[in-house]
């Protein structure tokens, strides 16, 4: 199976107990699209002032979010034959954390969420503000799920009402890192940010996972439920096989993540048609257009 087809990106304020998610569209006539997300009108904060008290996440609190997200994929995962088993990723948690405290109730740019340990990788991103603590904001996002029909996406509602449960519940996440702060004055005083590798898709919001047997897609790296390949991610839009943990990577790559770029390799003509910043600002184009975005 293909994990990762070609993207345009699209983004949308999500709102639900004032959260937000960022997601994807398709066309496979498009290599990318850039970061369109609006901020939320009705907590349009942008770039703040405000005092920034209690940054960051504990080693409790890591623990905790990392807990949640694998018992609700779990509870989830019931029903799916690939559901992946996260891990907190440090490098992501740092970008998320300078987002928290921007105390902005809107998505920072795709280009801030890049991480160099993780080439090529699109980074998605939940957020909620307002909440007490982890349990009740990770808890919103699931929440979402009575909006959620399989293989249909929103069952009353828009996609954007449950962006932030598909985004929890997408099968190739296998990374998470997060963010917090309080914004002393600002109506919504907690900030929570979470960044997750990969993103989701748009066909994610219809079928967040595969339907079938849990587990049925990594009978020898099950644990509870889960697939556990220890956190490996494919670099640069790599597929990962699940029953083996191993990476299939694209013609421009190698190396057991698909970290090494082979710039012997020629590049589709329609690279250079887009502007650089598209390089940064786009879902795949860096990796499918190392030449153009001054990978080689």
């Amino acid at each position: 199976m293909t994990m990762f087809p070609s993207l345009t990106l699209i983004c949308a304020a999500l709102t639900f107990g004032l959260v937000l998610s960022a997601s994807l569209d398709s066309d496979s006539n498009s290599l990318l699209g850039t970061d369109q997300l609006p901020d939320n009108p009705a907590n349009h904060d942008g770039h703040t002032t405000f005092p920034v008290r209690n940054p960051g996440v504990s080693d409790a609190d890591k623990k905790v979010i990392v807990d949640l997200h694998n018992n609700y994929r779990r509870v989830v995962g019931q029903d799916a034959a690939n559901m992946m088993k996260i891990s907190w990723d440090d490098d992501m948690a740092m970008s998320a954390q300078r987002h928290a405290e921007t105390c902005g109730f809107h998505h920072d740019p795709l280009a801030n969420r890049w991480t160099n340990s993780l080439p090529g990788v699109y980074i998605g991103q939940n957020m909620c503000a307002g909440n007490k603590d982890w349990r009740e904001c990770v808890g919103a996002w699931y929440a979402e799920k009575d909006n959620y029909r399989y293989g249909e996406g929103a069952k009353t509602l828009s996609w954007k009402e449950i962006g932030h449960f598909t985004q929890l519940a997408t099968w190739h996440v296998s990374r998470v890192g997060c963010g917090y702060a309080e914004c002393e004055g600002r109506r919504d005083r907690t900030s929570f940010v979470c960044n997750y590798a990969y993103g989701q898709f748009y066909d994610d919001l219809i079928r967040p996972f595969e339907n079938g047997t849990s587990c049925g897609a990594c009978p020898n790296t099950c644990d509870n439920g889960l697939c556990d390949c220890g956190g490996r991610i494919c670099n640069n839009f790599g597929t990962l096989d699940l029953k083996t943990c191993t990476c299939s990577c694209l013609k421009f790559y190698s190396g057991d993540t698909c970290q090494k770029i082979d710039c012997s390799q020629t590049e589709h003509f329609s690279c250079a048609r887009h502007a650089k910043d598209e390089c940064t600002n786009g879902v795949n184009i860096a990796a499918l257009c190392p030449h153009h975005c001054g990978r080689c």
